[in-house]
């Protein structure tokens, strides 16, 4: 099984993925993970038992991709097609990505979890199931595993304002 994880966004929102990454491995022990993700995050990830790869997201060819019906790069086209499954964190609310995904050839079950969700917290949100592609994707249940606590953030009330007069 290889598995590829698809995540932008600042260090915050890399961290609050990470529990999904570790669910993956906690399924799938055997699988050879691989993350496309900031080239600065990447080192926290890579190691045994692990990913086992990190492609940097700043690469010029992937911007391609973004671009609806655009010229996909080839390159990363033939990456795409090396994955059984690739879980795309990814903003991607018009699915340009993930239809260029598909246009290119990327094989393997392509699951979307939209990074947004304005009802919940952030790490409760990004540790539930991700939603699945159009049919005929299926839905993989990633839990969170059980060596992993997750607690949420308190945010302290903004200091009174300081009036002079």
């Amino acid at each position: 099984m290889k598995i590829l994880v698809l995540r932008g966004g600042a260090l915050g929102d890399f961290l609050l993925t990470l529990p999904a990454v570790a669910g993956l491995r906690e399924k799938w022990p055997d699988a050879e993970i691989e993350m496309v993700t900031a080239r600065r995050h990447g080192e926290l990830v890579v190691g045994p038992r692990a990913v086992q790869a990190v492609r940097p997201m700043e690469t010029t060819g992937l911007a391609s991709f973004y671009a609806k019906r655009g010229n996909l790069d080839s390159e990363w086209a033939d990456y795409f097609t090396e994955f059984d499954l690739t879980v795309s964190y990814l903003f991607d609310p018009d699915e340009i990505f993930s239809e260029n995904w598909k246009r290119a050839g990327g094989t393997g079950e392509y699951v979307r979890h939209d990074p947004r969700n304005p009802r919940v917290a952030a790490w409760r949100h990004l540790a539930e199931p991700p939603e699945a592609a159009p049919p005929p994707c299926a839905v993989i249940l990633l839990p969170v595993p059980t060596n992993v606590v997750l607690v949420p953030a308190t945010v302290a009330a903004p200091p009174a304002p300081i009036v002079t007069t």
